[in-house]
């Protein structure tokens, strides 16, 4: 799954992600939803004070089990 943009929510915790699955010769938009306070703890974890955009695939893997990519 590539991922081809992040929203971070102004209102809110969170961060919407969009992705593109390819499957065989179809591609597939898909969107979930990451804690940025998870995002903010990957980072930390590299002793870095904001997270980056491979945070996205860090924590995706982590906490969805999802295998990603930065398109």
């Amino acid at each position: 799954m590539k991922i081809t943009s992040a929203l971070v929510s102004m209102t809110g915790p969170t961060v919407l992600v969009s992705a593109k699955l390819q499957i065989q010769d179809s591609s597939v938009d898909v969107q979930f939803t990451l804690l940025e306070s998870d995002l903010y703890a990957a980072a930390n974890a590299d002793r870095r004070a904001s997270w980056e955009n491979f945070d996205l695939v860090t924590v995706a893997k982590e906490k969805l089990n999802l295998e990603c990519t930065i398109s």
